[in-house]
This record gives C-alpha cells, sequence and structure tokens, in this order.
C-alpha cells in the first residue's frame, strides 16, 4: 500500500492510542503529559510509532478473523460479520494494553527496558491478547444468542 495511505490510516490510531493510555494514567494519578504521538511520563519521552498503532495487529487479526469465521461460522451468517465487525476494536483494545504496559515499563524500568527482547515480546502478547478477545467476543455472541432463542422459543414444562 502507499504510504500516504498508511500514514493516513495509523496516525489517527496513534494519536488516539496516546490519547487514551495518557488519560488512564493520569486518572490513575502517574505524572505523565503527551503532545500528539509523544507521551512524556516521568523523566522520559516516549513516541508512539507506527508499529504501535496497531494497524499490521488489523491486517494479521482479519485474516484469522475470515478464515476463523469461513471455517466455524460459515453457518451463522450474523454471527460471523458481528466477529469480523469485531476485528478493528478488539486490536485497538489489544492495543491500548501493550502501549499502557510500554509506558509503565519505561517509568518503572527505564527506557533501557523497552529495547529489545521485552519491546517484542509486548509485541506477541499484544497478538494473543487481540486472539483471545476474538474468541471471548464469539463465545458471547453465542450466549447472547442461546439466550435469546431460549426466550423467544420457551420450552413447554
Amino acid at each position: 500500500m502507499p504510504d500516504w495511505l498508511i500514514d493516513a490510516a495509523t496516525v489517527p490510531l496513534k494519536v488516539f492510542i496516546s490519547d487514551v493510555v495518557t488519560q488512564v494514567l493520569y486518572e490513575l494519578g502517574y505524572p505523565i503529559a503527551q503532545n500528539g504521538v509523544m507521551i512524556m511520563i516521568g523523566s522520559y519521552q516516549l513516541m508512539v510509532k507506527d508499529a504501535c498503532s496497531g494497524m499490521n495487529s488489523i491486517f494479521a487479526l482479519s485474516a484469522i478473523g475470515v478464515f476463523y469465521a469461513y471455517a466455524f461460522r460459515s453457518d451463522t451468517k450474523i454471527r460471523a460479520l458481528l466477529l469480523l465487525a469485531a476485528i478493528v476494536p478488539i486490536t485497538i483494545v489489544a492495543n491500548f494494553i501493550r502501549v499502557l504496559a510500554l509506558v509503565l515499563i519505561a517509568y518503572y524500568g527505564g527506557i533501557e527496558a523497552l529495547e529489545g527482547t521485552l519491546h517484542d515480546l509486548t509485541g506477541i502478547g499484544l497478538f494473543v491478547i487481540a486472539v483471545v478477545l476474538m474468541f471471548l467476543f464469539d463465545g458471547f455472541v453465542g450466549l447472547v444468542a442461546r439466550l435469546f432463542r431460549i426466550k423467544s422459543n420457551p420450552r413447554p414444562l
């Protein structure tokens, strides 16, 4: 995809994630400020980069979600559509958790703690969280569907 199109999608996601992480940590009493995609916490400045926007996770989770919906939910079209529609919000929530964790790691462990393996592990963790949230959402939709069927068609005693 062209860079201008990727930027058009990633910049709003980065700013949104930065805003929400900053607001949550500020409400929790952390010394935090933000300017665009720059987060200042304590004496550290962190920049939310393109990789932290969640765009790559959206693409990967979309592929897994389409496969899952096709392979296991093709008999219930509405459930499959709900699952696919939830992929972007699920990825944004998982990405929020990752950026929040990275900011807290920097605050307590210093910038050096963010480099290398720990940073990569949070990326893997983001994806695991997103997949688990997708399965939980699917289970929730199934539960609601069963409850709706039970109330719509009560069994005789």
